[in-house]
């Protein structure tokens, strides 16, 4: 009987004691809103300009992107060109590949890789009449700034595919031969 009470106080006991922490939480989130709602340091209004400013040179990315729509014949071109006639794909830059396709690619995301050391942004270019037919570009940034081509990969048909509707057309245009 008196394991019985002991335990049962004990219990009351830890209860109590997990109320009382409860209600210091709640304090202590008050007291973090009070603070939050309170006008900002001139070194947090500075803190908050400098974020405005990383937000402002993000929107000006995206706003560098279009639509990225094009022919689902000029998506399988490109991706022939640059992976069988074009002999510098990987110093193109974002403009030298929006170029080729005559439109401003789809602005998908940017981001920093700490593994390499360096600013990636990435692209689509995409079929009107499919949107599962389309090319990624990723974008490399280099010491001067300059963004390069650093991968590419295409989905809804392959390279097979498209090498065989478009490689001696695109050879032909270049002035290049059949290297086989």
């Amino acid at each position: 009987m008196r394991l019985k009470k002991f335990i049962m106080v004990s219990l009351a006991a830890v209860m109590l004691m997990s109320c009382a922490a409860c209600g210091k939480k709640e304090e202590a989130t008050e007291a973090t809103t009070e603070v939050v709602t309170e006008a900002p340091t001139e070194e947090e209004a500075s803190s908050n300009d400098s974020l405005a400013t990383e937000m402002d040179a993000a929107d000006d990315v995206a706003d560098k992107g279009g639509d990225g729509l094009v022919s689902d014949e000029m998506v399988q071109k490109g991706y022939v060109y640059m992976s069988d006639v074009n002999e510098s794909t990987f110093d193109m830059t974002y403009d030298d590949v929006a170029a080729y396709f005559g439109a401003d690619g789809l602005f998908d995301k940017e981001e920093y890789s700490d593994h390499m050391e360096a600013n990636y942004r990435y692209y689509k270019w995409i079929s009107k009449d499919n949107d599962s037919v389309f090319i990624y570009v990723n974008f490399k940034q280099d010491d001067d700034g300059v963004y390069r081509v650093s991968g590419y990969n295409s989905s809804g048909f392959t390279l097979d595919e498209a090498r065989d509707k478009y490689l001696d057309e695109l050879q032909s245009e270049s002035g290049s031969g059949s290297e086989e």
